[in-house]
């Protein structure tokens, strides 16, 4: 298995460029034996003045006493057989299930695997909602492999489902799709775990409950759904706070909405041994004449390491392969002085 994590980006050759955090793949929790908890609430609450804004400047979320605290959840990586539905998800290595802290009861499990492109979701099973399990056609990647302040994707898969209304039931599809925008970025005040860094993710979901009506009407909307979520990723933690607004069938809800269906709030985490190659650190560049010489840190579960470059590091597209290395070290001596390089480190864990 290869898992590429990005470490640095250098611009060439004038200057090192200084910028927010990146948050990886490897920040996730991701193997076998990892958890964490958050604080949680089962009503509605007031977030008035808590999200923030979209800013270019760095801005501080304090949410180490405010939100709600009356419920536990436990975030456990397990074995995907844990679910009993491991069959319906045979490409997913790992599986994040939900837990009640409070009543012992095990909610709802997520289907993953983590690759070159980030963190693939491949569905998931809620025993107590309705559908219960939704097997996403095709896959989708929730998470990038890298992420940083100003940085967008976008996610559009179906899943089946089937609700009851009373003795009758009907099949559906829902189209899901999906927009995120890496739109702030700062430090966030967490309870038990204090100050860290963090990006802001504002995320726009929409869901289209779609019907068959046979060969003259076809796939019919019946009725879409949005729902805006605030996601706060910290290095080493993963996600540490989510801010969910209610779901509206009229509109997409407000950037700035008050009233939040969800807020949750890591206080506690444990690791274990993650098994994806870790991202280097300590990438350093020295100039001479025309080429280019790359030094970094050797970083665990790691075999080798490709070196890519691009001119313009905000098109995905445009990263392209210099060479790989087992090495610690890597020289570059087709650079060309008229115009900007980028540069970044790729782990492999083969």
């Amino acid at each position: 298995m290869k898992t590429g994590i990005l470490a640095a980006a250098v611009l060439l050759p004038a200057c090192l460029v200084q910028g927010q955090v990146t948050i990886t793949s490897a920040d996730f929790f991701n193997s076998i034996g990892q958890y964490y908890k958050v604080y949680a609430g089962n009503q509605p609450v007031d977030v008035s003045g808590k999200l923030g804004t979209a800013a270019s400047t760095a801005q501080t979320w304090d949410f180490a006493t405010t939100g709600p605290s009356n419920i536990v959840y436990s975030f456990n990586y397990v074995a995907p057989s844990d679910s009993g539905k491991d069959a319906d998800f045979p490409l997913a290595t790992v599986a994040e299930q939900q837990k009640n802290e409070g009543t012992g009861v095990k909610m709802a499990w997520l289907f993953l695997k983590f690759n070159t492109s980030g963190r693939i979701n491949y569905g998931f099973y809620n025993p107590s909602s309705d559908p219960s399990e939704g097997q996403f056609n095709p896959p989708i990647v929730d998470f990038p492999a890298s992420i940083k302040y100003q940085d967008t994707w976008t996610v559009d898969t179906t899943f089946p489902s089937t609700m009851s209304f009373g003795d009758i039931s009907a099949d559906f599809t829902i189209h899901y799709s999906a927009t995120a925008n890496v739109d702030a970025f700062g430090t966030i005040k967490l309870p038990g775990l204090g100050e860290v860094e963090c990006l802001r993710i504002n995320e726009l979901d929409q869901y289209e409950t779609q019907m068959d009506l046979g060969e003259e009407g076809g796939m019919t909307t019946v009725e879409t759904d949005w729902v805006r979520s605030y996601y706060f990723v910290s290095p080493g933690k993963g996600i540490v706070a989510t801010i969910t607004s209610n779901q509206s069938s009229a509109a997409a809800p407000a950037v700035d909405f008050t009233t939040a269906a969800q807020f949750v709030r890591m206080f506690e985490f444990g690791r274990g041994t993650s098994t994806l190659p870790a991202p280097v650190k300590d990438l350093e560049i020295t100039l001479s004449g025309p080429s280019v010489f790359l030094t970094w840190s050797p970083s665990a579960n790691t075999v080798s390491y490709r070196v890519e470059a691009s001119s313009n590091p905000g098109d995905i597209n445009s990263w392209q392969s210099l060479g790989t290395t087992t090495k610690d070290y890597f020289l570059d001596a087709n650079t060309s002085s008229a115009a900007a390089r980028f540069y970044r480190v790729v782990s492999l864990a083969e």
